[in-house]
């Protein structure tokens, strides 16, 4: 029995106990049916197909639940007597957390299980309570759905002897009330870093994933995005800085488009009671969201709040304000004045700018005349030809300090100020990048006006676009974090330049097998494509290729020569017309 109780982690249930009265029911809000709100079961979690058509959802508590209990391959609800199956399910849920109820174990929080209520002609029509195995005797829960909108994901890690790991999985729906065994879905580092409390959402495509769970043990959820690596592995979680709080950030859902994500959390007036609140997403990387704002009433009250789900122009959410958790949803076409309402924030005033303190001249011999200019020009990267561009000058706080423009003779520019410069070229026809230059380096060195040459790639067929290099985890297809940015940065050339198609080649160094290393260098390059796709690059415009160690750039004698080596190159395939 110890080794199946180790493997209990994953709770989705927001252990707070529902209050015991009732509420008056508030304008605006409309509460599913008495067959799936029921008065004493919590029903939590409601996912709905993007058709509108089924939904899914979570019921905690119910005296019917399904009993099966795998272990060592057998279900003992059918091997043992009653009495020692109920102690021995009631043991499993006190470890969760649980109190002794041997009598009445189904009265235990983490006995959940999934219910599909499915509607015909605006009604519901059919109920359904699938039975093993995507249902069984522990927490069982929906999180999500796949874009097939036949393959669920699930909460927790199940597998055919009876073990269950933190963690998710997925079942695919295979008839009206059958679903295959789920499989595991993996998250680099989740295990690692994850607590015993998690739930997530994706959006409408698959590649993004929104993810909540307690990095640190102590039941404070937070909110991180993911980025799908292949069919069954999503990237190590990034937080989500301004979204989160001191408290508890859980159960996500994305709207369809992708640009609000909806979320519950405890901050807020009344402690430990959890509210909706509604972000908006800032740019494409799903990494910028503006500063969260709490949903005003009726959607929110004084009671607990969360679970939401946003299909079209409702809003599906649990709350027990009448007693028992229930779902209710909100109807925005009912109510177009409902707007988000601000929670108060701290004002911050801006500092004004400090005068630096000017260093003490020290006076010396020069040795050769002081050059303060520079020669700026722009060149083909390829055959080094001079180019007509617009440059930009950014500052350290990212912003715009001039622009100047450059013909083929170059633009003679003075610097009074050593130190580090970007410049950013900006024409037509060619992939540019913002690069920093070491202005005091350039100009000690110089003994006459120096010309400082900045390349950019032409958006011609077989050309390569300049990346920084794309880090993987040693001998394995994981994008590490340090790199996500650069791929961004890719992903926002390809929105900026439609006509352009892409091959990406992956090239590994040449220790190791011949086929094992090309293998590894196309799961890279499709790695990388994988991103792209959730950044939402169109798969038709990329093509992958490894290469293994076939089209090396230096030798591999030392480490650092193999490094070089080990690099994924994108090469423009094709240029619409």
């Amino acid at each position: 029995m110890a080794r199946l109780i180790r493997t209990f982690c994953v709770v989705l249930f927001t252990s707070i106990v529902a209050c015991a009265y009732g509420q008056q029911r508030s304008p605006g809000i409309h509460k599913l049916p008495s067959f799936i709100n029921t008065p004493l079961s919590d029903e939590i979690a409601p996912i709905w197909t993007w058709d509108g058509q089924t939904m899914y959802f979570t019921r905690i508590k119910d005296p019917k639940f399904n009993k099966t209990l795998l272990y060592n391959n057998q279900n003992l609800y059918e091997t043992l007597p009653y009495g020692e199956y109920a102690a021995f399910i009631s043991k499993l849920f006190v470890d969760l957390g649980d109190q002794e109820r041997r009598d009445k174990i189904y009265q235990s929080p983490f006995n959940q299980d999934v219910f599909i209520a499915e509607l015909k002609n605006g009604s519901f029509d059919r109920f359904v309570h699938p039975q093993h195995p995507l249902n069984n005797a522990l927490p069982n829960s929906v999180c999500a759905i796949m874009p097939d909108q036949k393959t669920l994901v699930l909460m927790n890690q199940f597998y055919e002897n009876g073990s269950m790991y933190k963690g998710f999985s997925t079942s695919k729906r295979i008839g009206e009330t059958e679903f295959t065994w789920p499989k595991p879905l993996f998250i680099y580092d989740f295990k690692e870093l994850s607590g015993t409390d998690a739930n997530l959402a994706l959006s409408r495509n698959g590649e993004v994933m929104i993810l909540a769970f307690d990095r640190t043990n102590k039941k404070n959820t937070d909110l991180n995005v993911c980025f799908r690596v292949n069919t069954s592995t999503y990237s190590e979680p990034i937080p989500l800085e301004n979204l989160n709080s001191p408290y508890r950030e859980f159960s996500p859902a994305l709207s369809k488009d992708g640009k609000f994500l909806f979320f519950s959390s405890t901050r807020g007036d009344y402690p430990f009671r959890s509210n909706i609140y509604v972000s908006q997403r800032l740019d494409d990387s799903y990494t910028r969201w503006s500063n969260p704002q709490k949903l005003i009433e009726p959607i929110n009250s004084n009671f607990n709040d969360g679970h939401p789900f946003i299909l079209d122009k409702k809003l599906y959410f649990a709350s027990d304000r009448d007693g028992s958790w229930d779902i209710f949803y909100f109807d925005f076409d009912e109510h177009t004045n409902q707007a988000p309402e601000p929670e108060p924030v701290a004002e911050v005033s801006p500092q004004p700018p400090q005068t630096p303190t000017p260093a003490p001249t020290i006076e010396k011999k020069a040795e050769k005349p002081k050059i303060h200019n520079i020669r700026i020009r722009v060149v083909d990267s390829q055959n080094k030809t001079p180019l007509k561009a617009s440059v930009l000058e950014i500052a350290e706080n990212g912003q715009t300090k001039m622009r100047f423009d450059v013909d083929e003779k170059g633009f003679l520019m003075r610097f009074d100020e050593k130190q580090v410069t970007t410049f950013y070229p900006q024409l037509d026809g060619y992939i540019t990048k913002p690069r920093k230059y070491d202005i005091e380096a350039i100009l000690d060195k110089a003994d006459q006006i120096p010309t400082l040459n900045i390349p950019v790639d032409a958006i011609r067929v077989n050309n390569s676009i300049e990346m920084d290099p794309i880090f993987f985890k040693r001998a394995t297809d994981r994008i590490l974090s340090v790199s996500y940015n650069e791929i961004r940065r890719l992903a926002v050339i390809l929105k900026n330049h439609p006509e352009i198609e892409i091959l990406i080649k992956g090239h590994t160094d040449d220790f190791g097998d011949l086929n094992a290393l090309i293998a590894l260098s196309e799961k890279r390059a499709y790695a990388v494509k994988r991103f792209l796709l959730a950044q939402g690059i169109d798969g038709d415009r990329v093509e992958i290729k490894g290469m293994g160690p076939k089209e090396p750039i230096t030798d591999n004698s030392t480490e650092e020569l193999k490094a070089r080596n080990r690099r994924v190159e994108i090469i423009i395939s094709k240029v619409n017309e």
